[in-house]
């Protein structure tokens, strides 16, 4: 069995005055090219981004390879790991952003034990530790990303004949429960990415620093069609207009001059979007819909707040992580409300449109005097349906429901 010492070069016991001063020297240079090249991105991109930590890592590196010591390479490793995780959630924003950043942790870690397999067993349990939480976090924004139509039915039967099989393990054949829970695995996973058809792409983050930017655009006449909006981790406000003619939508953004509003004027759905100068620079800061009573609506989030007044027509609200507000002015129309982790607001204000509010562990609150609601006695069934996995749901105010 080959040796630690077989497969790497040993570490050097004595650093001499030379190896000293061309480590140094090489650090400090490495040290000075990632800022440089952060500060270029920066400009480029006009943000705000973490690249002090990925620098002095990529520096303990370099240092490292010119003068071999095991403690340069395990603290370079380490915040080399956690400095790409900063880097890269200050530059893009996407759905599976968190778990790409602790997958660059474990990583980390990882690289430690390989280097030193008889030093560093240690670093396996924070690498296992945060490849768990990759992994936990890979689920929470997969179930962010199904339809609600599927969690509130579907869901609940993975999850079911999955704990099934896992009882019945002793009375099954080994190959039926293997084959049933990865047959259930696949399925919960496709049914999870037939939604990331709706992602529009990366979006760069927008800096505080940078100067912001106003783009307005008139709205097609809609017609019964579907309005559709990915906004990423902006905040969207929702609002409705008296005239048709006035209908519009603006954009704010920061650091992007030249950018536009793209309306995709298509036959069954017009699609909104956002350029910029460059092909990453696509996100906004925040959105602002002014639409005609009655639209259909679909907007999604990954951790941007959703305010919305709703007076008709069939509207969805998602956020895998943000808090949705809904004020209700109109009991025509349908209105479904899914957020896997923020909190759900629906001030019904005594209007009763058919609403679904569903979330996986953020709370639920409606609030007014519905109709519609168990308390109804005129037989024409419940008109709103409030679910949640493991948060607090609150229903208010229903004295006077009947």
């Amino acid at each position: 069995m080959r040796t630690e010492q077989d497969l790497y070069p040993p570490d050097l016991e004595v650093v001499t005055p030379e190896a000293r001063s061309a480590r140094d020297r090489a650090m400090f240079g490495t040290f000075l090219v990632a800022i440089g090249t952060g500060l270029m991105l920066e400009r480029t991109f006009n943000n705000d981004l973490d690249v002090f930590m990925l620098a002095v890592g990529l520096s303990l590196i370099v240092g490292w390879l010119q003068a071999p010591r095991f403690g340069m390479f395990a603290v370079g490793s380490i915040v080399t790991g956690f400095g790409a995780a900063s880097f890269f959630s200050s530059l893009v924003s996407i759905p599976f952003e968190a778990t790409i950043g602790n997958l660059f942790a474990a990583v980390g870690f990882a690289a430690v034990y390989v280097r030193y397999p008889h030093r560093a067993k240690w670093a396996l349990i924070p690498a296992g530790i945060s490849l768990l939480v990759a992994v936990a976090s890979a689920g929470v924004s997969i179930i962010g990303l199904i339809p609600s139509a599927v969690t509130s039915l579907l869901l609940p039967l993975l999850l079911i004949g999955a704990g099934g099989l896992l009882l019945m393990r002793h009375a099954l054949p080994p190959r039926i429960v293997k084959g049933g829970l990865v047959a259930i695995a696949v399925l919960f996973l496709a049914s999870a990415m037939s939604s990331v058809g709706d992602w529009d792409g990366p979006n760069i983050r927008a800096g505080s620093g940078a100067a912001a930017h106003d783009f307005t655009a008139p709205l097609p006449d809609l017609d019964g069609r579907l309005l559709v909006l990915q906004a990423g981790d902006a905040a969207v406000l929702i609002s409705t207009v008296d005239d048709d003619d006035d209908a519009s939508v603006t954009a704010t953004t920061r650091g992007l001059p030249g950018g536009a509003i793209v309306v995709d004027d298509g036959s069954e759905i017009v699609r909104v979007s956002l350029t910029g100068p460059h092909p990453l620079a696509t996100g906004a800061t925040s959105w602002e819909l002014h639409v005609p009573e009655d639209a259909n609506l679909r907007v999604t989030t990954t951790s941007g707040p959703i305010r919305s007044k709703f007076s008709g027509g069939d509207v969805t609200l998602r956020s895998a992580s943000g808090p949705i507000v809904v004020e209700v002015e109109d009991d025509d129309g349908s209105l479904e409300l899914f957020s896997a982790s923020g909190p759900i607001h629906v001030d019904a204000g005594g209007e009763s449109p058919k609403v679904v509010a569903s979330s996986t562990s953020g709370q639920v609150i409606v609030d007014g005097r519905p109709r519609g609601t168990a308390a109804q006695l005129d037989g024409s069934g419940p008109a709103i349906t409030v679910t949640s996995t493991s948060g607090p749901v609150v229903v208010t105010n229903l004295d006077d429901a009947a």
